[in-house]
């Protein structure tokens, strides 16, 4: 089963038309999937929607979360509320392609065992970002492979799928919960248990006016992000260091 797990905070406007083309991209698969939003307690009447989606769409299910604390801890709270052997998100805005998802399954299917969704490497694109939030992704990407020697061009973003067995190793040792620290670190601790990480490209499009915000809080999460990447720094110092011991 594939389980696709969309985090939502004041997504009314999206959830039906995000339930539809998920749906009209996975069925053809003729695989079994579910999709399961995780709802921090929106007070725009989100999980509501969801709820009133489930009813006439058995593949959606609402994961309810009694408090906002990041892209991160609601993704995790979706990948502990899974039923699937393959994992996949993406978010609720669709500002990535939903059509992406059965390359995703082609790359798990073909031997990888977490593949990203990158908008740096050749082919991919982003569009829409402002040109601060773009050069911060970027640079937040450059950091994590001159610091923590991951060798992928988009580390950072959520858009990705993965087997269950890599969440099951890595899930007692993931700790950040916002955005991009969390991803980094899944992306770390995968890295570092060997698993084999791919990328395919792929093209971003910031939401349109009408279809709500961004929840990101730029100035909130670069320091967290700062801090997680120092934490997994001196980690992985100490990783080069006792492989050289031996």
């Amino acid at each position: 089963m594939i389980s696709v797990v969309i985090p939502t905070y004041n997504e009314r406007s999206n959830v039906e038309r995000a339930t539809l083309e998920i749906e009209g991209v996975l069925q053809p698969l003729r695989v079994p999937f579910e999709i399961l939003f995780v709802d921090d307690k929106s007070p725009d009447g989100t999980a509501e929607v969801i709820q009133h989606l489930s009813e006439e769409h058995p593949a959606v299910r609402l994961v309810t979360k009694e408090k906002k604390e990041g892209i991160g801890a609601a993704h995790m709270a979706g990948f502990g509320a899974a039923h699937g052997g393959m994992f996949m998100t993406i978010d609720a805005d669709l500002s990535q392609s939903p059509h992406d998802l059965v390359r995703f399954k082609e790359a798990l299917d073909n031997g990888l065992d977490l593949v990203i969704g990158s908008r740096y490497t050749k082919g991919g694109a982003m569009h829409g970002k402002s040109w601060v939030r773009h050069v911060g992704s970027v640079g937040m990407n450059v950091l994590s492979r001159v610091l923590l020697g991951l060798p992928y061009g988009d580390a950072s973003h959520t858009f990705r799928a993965f087997r269950r067995e890599v969440y099951d190793r890595v899930k007692k040792d993931i700790h950040s919960k916002g955005h991009p620290s969390f991803t980094i670190e899944f992306t770390y601790r995968a890295h570092r248990l060997h698993y084999r990480i791919g990328e395919i490209p792929v093209r971003f499009q910031e939401r349109s006016k009408g279809y709500g915000a961004s929840k990101v809080n730029i100035l909130r999460e670069v320091p967290k992000y700062l801090w997680c990447l120092l934490k997994l720094r001196l980690e992985f110092l100490g990783y080069r260091a006792q492989r050289r011991e031996v």
